[in-house]
């Protein structure tokens, strides 16, 4: 349930793709995912750069544009997660007892990791918060990747992303991290949401908004009115991008 109906890569910056196979049933998409390690082959070889970045798109300035990924493919029980940026997948479960937890399926790309920071700064490139030089150089909002002369960009505030050529020269990376899970017969929901849900809500808050919930679209909507509702107990006039996928899980035992 996108907030905003109007897709621009980074106003956006969160892609979903949720392939489900269920024998020989495929969701809308109708794209079977026969080969899962195939698709991740795949994935490396399109997000790749190179001298010639994607030809057919070279209408759209992808120099200081780009977006995240989060991808998931699920065939039989496994769950394979693989993500570049900083949206998040999360999954929430009740437990044979009756208790309601989570599970963060995806890790967070943002400059301020260790690993992340370390190869940035050995490309050249600085991280600090974006600042207001009308203001004795304040420092505003979460901290970004920018170029040595920080005049010139491009204060992208992750650490990995596709597209955003620039930001590859010092550091940004484009190679998802990839991890395999097994559902349950015990995980109910499975939650994608871009960074403007994640900035404010933690998964704690999006965990005591599923409990006891009969279906996916109303914990859907209850997550972007929350996140919005947060946006605007700190700002009158910004909301970031908040994008949000619920998918019900129903796993038979055994």
């Amino acid at each position: 349930v996108p907030l905003n109906s109007k897709l621009k890569l980074h106003s956006l910056a969160f892609s979903t793709n949720f392939f489900i196979q269920y024998g020989s049933e495929i969701t809308k998409t109708q794209i079977h995912v026969l080969n899962v390690p195939f698709i991740i082959i795949a994935f490396h070889f399109i997000l790749l750069p190179s001298n010639d970045p994607y030809p057919k798109f070279k209408k759209f300035d992808i120099d200081n544009s780009g977006s995240t990924i989060c991808n998931l493919i699920l065939k039989s029980s496994t769950l394979t997660c693989i993500n570049i940026g900083d949206s998040r997948a999360i999954m929430i479960s009740k437990s044979k007892e009756g208790k309601w937890t989570y599970s963060q399926l995806t890790k967070d790309h943002k400059p301020t990791e260790p690993e992340e920071k370390n190869r940035i700064i050995k490309s050249g490139g600085s991280i600090h918060k974006m600042r207001n030089y009308e203001e004795d150089n304040k420092e505003i909002g979460p901290y970004r990747v920018w170029l040595p002369d920080d005049t010139k960009g491009p204060g992208l505030a992750m650490s990995r992303s596709f597209g955003d050529f620039v930001s590859k020269e010092i550091g940004v990376s484009c190679h998802p991290d990839i991890f395999r899970f097994e559902l349950t017969e015990y995980d109910k929901f499975l939650i994608v949401a871009s960074d403007g849900v994640w900035e404010y809500m933690s998964n704690d808050d999006v965990l005591n908004l599923a409990i006891d919930k009969k279906n996916s679209q109303e914990l859907c909507e209850d997550i972007v009115k929350e996140s919005l509702n947060k946006w605007k107990e700190r700002f009158k006039n910004n909301v970031d991008d908040i994008s949000v996928v619920v998918v019900a899980i129903n796993v038979r035992k055994g």
